[in-house]
């Protein structure tokens, strides 16, 4: 799986998920369709960013994310992010994809687990339709 992501400044907001896509080909194609329909044009609701210009190298495909569960035969997948604040910035970093929940929660719990409890830090579980590009994100 493939997944396709816009890259935030971490003093503005966290980076969106945009989808998830089985072939390289799939992501590619709805990369080309973000870029036109949204970084190029006239309602880029990220086009002001603290610290960053933007530009299409930030709307990035992901590829070698670690697969909790078989995802190949879902419609639906589930991806694990972790969140952390500290110094003004938020940083999403993206943990796993499962094609069950309970793996992806189960994931998501033990990551929290570890912890230091020095800077705020959460674990989310997002619900993503394989080969549906979110223009909204």
């Amino acid at each position: 799986m493939h997944l396709l992501v816009r890259e935030i400044s971490p003093y503005t907001a966290v980076n969106r998920l945009l989808g998830v896509f089985r072939t390289l080909a799939d992501a590619e194609a709805s990369r080309t369709t973000y870029l036109r329909s949204v970084v190029h044009g006239a309602n880029d609701p990220w086009v002001k960013q603290a610290y960053r210009r933007v530009s299409d190298a930030d709307v990035v495909i992901v590829s070698d994310l670690e697969q909790l569960e078989s995802v190949e035969a879902s419609t639906r997948v589930f991806v694990v992010t972790s969140k952390s604040e500290a110094l003004g910035q938020v940083v999403l970093k993206l943990e796993a994809i499962s094609g069950s929940e309970g793996a992806a929660r189960k994931r998501a719990s033990e990551l929290e687990a570890q912890d230091d409890g020095e800077f705020p830090f959460s674990c989310d579980v997002h619900v993503l339709e394989v080969g549906e590009l979110r223009l909204d994100a």
